[in-house]
């Protein structure tokens, strides 16, 4: 695996009606993290759809998405830790790499969203940059 290669959503450019979507990325137990679905970057229920989780690696909308696309994000509770280490506390492996994975999953969203930022500022030149050719 390359670095850096691992995200913190999964995205479908839907071009067929569909109901389920599988996530490509690990999600912390205990409410560390969250999941938020959009339907071309809003909130699909505003839409009229129902979006539930029907297991730990599924999502499914009601009815099928019949085109755009479906963005399925990780997002991690940064003000709270996953586990605390204090006096008489069980320091265990599984306590440790609960921790680092936290801190790992909130690097991975703040990467994406820079490159979402990237992609999005990129396409805005593009756009600017044409309207002033078309001026001239």
């Amino acid at each position: 695996m390359a670095i850096n290669e691992e995200r913190s959503y999964t995205e479908y450019n839907v071009e067929v009606p569909t109901t389920d979507f599988p996530i490509g990325f690990d999600i912390l137990d205990d409410g560390i993290d969250g999941v938020a679905v959009t339907l071309n970057d809003v909130d699909p229920t505003t839409l009229g759809y129902t979006v539930i989780q029907v297991n730990n690696t599924t999502y499914r909308f009601a009815p099928a998405v019949p085109s755009g696309v479906v963005r399925i994000k990780r997002t991690t509770d940064i003000d709270q830790m996953a586990h605390v280490f204090t006096e008489g506390a069980i320091f265990i492996s599984e306590n440790m790499d609960g921790n680092f994975k936290q801190i790992r999953h909130s690097q991975q969203e703040v990467k994406d969203s820079f490159a979402k930022l990237q992609i999005s500022t990129d396409a805005t030149l593009v756009a600017v940059e044409s309207a002033v050719v078309e001026a001239e």
